[in-house]
């Protein structure tokens, strides 16, 4: 997204406002885009309403730069009707978060102008946990776009979870988007990444180790590894080096790390240990215990737990009690 926005109207190190600021941004610019379909404001209003909603987006996976680009062409097609339309559409798609859950919010309309002005329900069916995957990475931008892509290809349908990618490619924007977007859970960091964002961030340059300009590839990961474990330690974090990997697993430094890969190893395998390790925050025992021991079959007696609550949604007096407690609460 570099052609997106030149002159952001913020440092992206104001980690403390930016997250509550997201949906504050988005309607501005929603309200914003308005009054200029109304000729009430001009483009110049809305370009500056974008620039600020912009410089938080990279750091999230949804819109994506598919949607801000296309978004972006309309304000400068002064398409105020198209523009109106596909910001409201996106910022819909956020508040109730449905994009986690329909693919088609992803994909950009062929007529934006025909955008619903609420966005559909979700489709029916079970929706599975989404979170998203922080890519440190040393890849050019232009390569982000393929490199989701290769990662999307290794979702499965026993997958318990599904996972979007943001990709950054230096140590300061790392850290904002571990600090702004909470839906990150975890982070892969490639060696090779630089360490300066090409946005403002003066608080963060002021607290940057100066040893960390000349420090080598693996040093500099391991750094940002133990400053994302600081910052939040629920972080599943995950090195990919094309060095001596048992070298870096010896260090005390990767202690944070739960796991380092070999460059060449196979993707799958970066996916299924991603999983793993979502997995493990996910587990109640308890609570999967007790479903388990709800699904057993069991002889029928009067005592209204054993006997499935029968007694209750076959009453002709209390069956409301059991439709708005459930069925669940009494197999249990």
């Amino acid at each position: 997204m570099d052609q997106l926005h030149a002159h952001p109207a913020e440092p992206i190190d104001n980690l403390f406002s930016t997250p509550a600021a997201r949906a504050d941004r988005w309607r501005d610019l929603t309200a914003a885009a308005t009054s200029w379909m109304h000729g009430q404001i001009d483009r110049a209003c809305v370009e500056a309403a974008f620039d600020r909603v912009a410089v938080i987006e990279e750091f999230h996976a949804f819109p994506g730069a598919k949607l801000m680009a296309g978004l972006h062409d309309r304000i400068r097609a002064e398409n105020a009707t198209g523009t109106a339309a596909h910001t409201r559409r996106i910022s819909n798609a956020l508040l109730d978060r449905s994009y986690r859950a329909t693919p088609g919010h992803w994909d950009l309309p062929a007529d934006a102008d025909a955008a619903p002005e609420v966005v559909p329900a979700q489709e029916p069916g079970r929706q599975l946990p989404y979170f998203e995957v922080l890519a440190v990475t040393s890849e050019p931008p232009s390569r982000w776009t393929a490199l989701g892509t290769e990662m999307r290809r290794m979702r499965r349908p026993e997958d318990q979870f599904v996972y979007e990618p943001v990709f950054v490619g230096s140590f300061e924007d790392a850290i904002c988007a571990a600090a702004i977007n909470p839906a990150i859970i975890a982070v892969v960091v490639s060696e090779g990444f630089v360490l300066h964002s090409r946005h403002d961030a003066p608080i963060l340059r002021q607290l940057m180790d100066p040893a960390l300009e000349t420090a080598p590839e693996e040093a500099t990961a391991l750094r940002l590894c133990h400053v994302l474990n600081r910052l939040r330690p629920e972080l599943d974090l995950y090195l990919i080096s094309d060095r001596h990997v048992e070298h870096l697993a010896g260090d005390p430094a990767a202690n944070t790390v739960r796991r380092i890969f070999y460059a060449v190893e196979e993707p799958l395998e970066l996916h299924l240990a991603i999983l793993e390790g979502v997995h493990d925050k996910f587990q109640s025992p308890f609570f999967d215990n007790l479903r388990s021991y709800a699904r057993r079959p069991v002889g029928t007696f009067h005592a209204l737990p054993i006997a499935r609550g029968k007694s209750v949604f076959k009453s002709e007096w209390i069956r409301d009690y059991g439709e708005f407690y459930g069925i669940n609460l009494f197999l249990a």
